[in-house]
């Protein structure tokens, strides 16, 4: 039941009898389960029927109107739509469902006094349309019959407007222009109940339940604005998705503008604590003339409207804001469009002014975005550097740090500024501080352009890397007259230690008995540290890395050593401060010779020897009858090789042609010695013809004389 009461005062009483709500309403859509009965109110889920359709109508008396005679316009909202929206999980999350809104309209007479009297059977105010015996309304018709789309019955939303003079009344709806999924408004005649269309008579239709199943061949409504569209959570579908209609008397305002500001850091916007700037003069213009001026105020502010605007700020037009730059001393323009509207800087330099090219919206598109950032007239510093300027270095190495300087010029700073480094010990919010820092070397020189300085730090001695935040600051400091002229960009800077040299290092002796001869050589270096072998003192050619290296080599070579660490920079000890290594190569000139016997006439002397022949200074021998050494000498007890160099005399023809063996193990030192194997061949001695005469016997008989 639905009952509508005045208040005068702080009494109440009745305007429109209570009348009941449970009159056929049609159908939602083609749904046979989808009456749109009013129902009561629930609260959960679980109260509503299964077979429901997705429509449950609660009714919400949601608005009134009065038309010019004194009739009262009720509109209905319907708060199951307004609980189950569109596109939402049924409790549980079993099903996505799709709420379908079916509010209402209906007309009461006004009577005697402040009395009025709802509709019947589509007659209100003394007119009776066409909705008459159709059903849809108290009484089996219905005065508003037109406020049907698509295909459903009654899916108006609540909200209703007149404005007086029209013989309208304005409704929001779910499908305005019979589109599914959508939703707008529609205006539908006072006199006639039905919405509004041209060019045809009024359709013949003998029932609610017929005009809506023919909704494709009614005519298109050309009183309908459809505001959305969509069948997805995006949109509000065929759900309630509008409130209540307001008719404006005149247009809704217009207005631009909003604020000029000090943009103390230069990056284009307006970060917390940044001034506005006031007293500034603005200027509107459109095509070339000049239509407006306005003051910035205490806060930075100006606008342009109606009220300030020849001719009135019109809509949907181009015009120029104008600010000449040249009444805020020592700025510049801040970096336009920096980041979103409502808090960057627009305007581009044009000439002596920052200029803001823009088309003001439709009336009530009013934009307050429009702003104007003023920058301290100095350097801007910015660091071009990869990585952000996060450099690592060795110790007494310089850091190459790139700086990119631009509005370096006409500066109201001393000739002799320069850019200077300066390090501290941790991140900097003011690098302009008298205390805590190291200047480092060199300067650069203040100019426009992208330059790198190889910039000196102090050395690190210690075992662990120090790290330094670096500034690139103006030197001298600007002076107080210049506070929002002190640019700074930051690096910074891991100054790594240099290892010293090997904590040990190992060379070698070798005798080489062939062309070459291999040498094992060793080094250890620090924690997280690794060897590197060069040739000398001064070269650059890595012939290995690592503790171990043995190269081949044929005489004495003095290798030299350093240390690399093994992080991400591979710092090393300085060229010039390596350490020798020292491989000795230990050989000699040494041959071994077989002498064999010699003869007498036919028989062997046994004076076979074996002789050494080079240079035997401090050379020792053993000698011992084998293929292969099997002696036990060593240098300390082995014998002085002789000066004629036999070490092996009178020895005996051998008595096969295989020969007699011998090995001589000659000692160098007490590491090194060699081995020589000879064979003592067998001699067979003969006579010559020169030595050896044949001669014969002869036996004669002899007798007595």
């Amino acid at each position: 039941k639905a009952t509508v009461y005045e208040l005068n005062g702080s009494t109440f009483t009745t305007a429109l009898t209570q009348f009941p709500l449970n009159f056929d309403r049609g159908l939602s859509n083609s749904a046979a389960t989808s009456y749109t009965i009013w129902r009561p109110w629930v609260s959960s889920w679980s109260q509503v029927p299964s077979n429901i359709a997705e429509t449950y109508p609660q009714p919400i008396l949601s608005d009134i109107e009065f038309d010019v005679d004194g009739s009262m316009i009720l509109g209905f909202a319907d708060r199951f739509s307004h609980q189950l929206g569109n596109f939402n999980f049924s409790p549980g999350k079993t099903a996505v469902v799709t709420g379908r809104v079916e509010g209402d309209i209906l007309r009461a007479t006004k009577g005697t006094g402040n009395t009025w009297t709802i509709e019947n059977n589509g007659s209100a105010s003394g007119t009776t349309t066409a909705g008459t015996n159709k059903g849809g309304g108290p009484g089996g018709g219905e005065y508003y019959f037109g406020d049907l789309t698509v295909d459903h019955d009654e899916p108006t939303m609540g909200g209703l407007a007149m404005y007086p003079g029209t013989g309208e009344i304005m409704t929001t709806v779910a499908g305005p222009i019979n589109t599914f999924y959508s939703g707008g408004t529609r205006r539908i005649n006072n006199n006639t109940g039905d919405y509004l269309y041209s060019g045809v008579s009024s359709p013949l239709w003998n029932t609610v339940s017929g005009y809506r199943s023919s909704f494709s061949s009614r005519p298109i409504p050309t009183g309908d604005y459809k505001l959305y569209e969509g069948q997805n959570p995006a949109s509000f579908g065929k759900a309630s998705g509008l409130g209540d209609i307001e008719v404006f008397c005149s247009l809704a305002p217009l207005e631009i503008g909003n604020r000029i500001w000090r943009d103390l850091n230069r990056n284009g916007i307006q970060d917390a604590g940044e001034p506005g700037i006031s007293g500034i003069t603005v200027l509107l213009f459109r095509s070339g003339t000049q239509v407006a001026s306005s003051t910035t105020d205490t806060n930075g502010e100006y606008y342009f409207n109606d009220a300030n605007v020849s001719g009135g700020l019109l809509p949907n037009s181009a015009y120029e804001i104008r600010i000449a730059i040249n009444q805020v001393s020592n700025t510049i323009l801040s970096p336009a469009n920096a980041t979103t509207d409502n808090i960057d800087s627009d305007a581009s330099l044009v000439g002596g002014n920052g200029v803001i090219t823009l088309t003001t919206g439709t009336y009530g598109e009013s934009n307050h975005t429009y702003d104007v950032g003023f920058s301290p007239n100095c350097p801007i510093f910015t660091n071009p550097q990869a990585n952000g300027g996060i450099i690592s270095i060795c110790s007494g190495t310089p850091a190459g740090l790139t700086l990119t300087v631009s509005n370096a010029s006409n500066q109201p700073l001393p000739a002799s500024t320069n850019i200077q480094w300066v390090a501290f010990s941790s991140a900097q919010s003011n690098p302009y501080t008298l205390t805590g820092r190291t200047v480092l070397t060199p300067t650069a020189t203040l100019v426009n352009g992208t330059f790198t300085t190889n910039v000196s730090f102090p050395a690190n001695n210690g075992t662990a890397p120090v790290v330094y935040y670096v500034y690139a600051i103006l030197n001298p400091t600007p002076d107080g007259s210049n506070l929002n002229c002190r640019p700074s960009v930051a690096y910074i800077v891991t100054v790594n230690p240099t290892p010293t040299g090997p904590t040990s290092v190992t060379g070698g002796i070798v005798c080489r008995t062939g062309a070459t001869v291999t040498i094992p050589l060793s080094a250890t270096c620090g924690t997280n540290q690794t060897p590197i072998w060069y040739q000398s003192q001064m070269s650059t050619d890595v012939l290995s890395v690592g503790p171990n290296y043995s190269p081949s080599i044929s005489s004495t070579t003095t290798y030299f050593v350093a240390c690399r660490g093994t992080s991400t920079v591979n710092c090393e000890s300085a060229s010039g401060n390596r350490t020798a290594v020292l491989a000795i190569v230990v050989s000699s000139d040494i041959t071994a010779t077989a002498q064999n016997s010699t003869c007498n006439q036919d028989t062997p002397k046994n004076d076979g020897a074996v002789k050494l022949t080079g240079t035997f200074t401090g050379l020792r021998y053993d000698i011992v009858q084998a293929s292969t050494y099997t002696g036990t000498k060593t240098y300390a007890d082995a014998t002085t090789i002789p000066g004629d160099g036999i070490v092996k005399s009178g020895i005996a023809n051998p008595v096969t042609n295989s020969g007699t063996t011998y090995t001589v193990r000659v000692f160098i030192n007490n590491n090194c010695f060699t081995d020589y194997t000879v064979t003592i061949r067998q001699v067979l001695c003969s006579c010559g013809e020169a030595n050896c005469v044949p001669y014969g016997v002869v036996k004669t008989k002899s007798g007595k004389k």
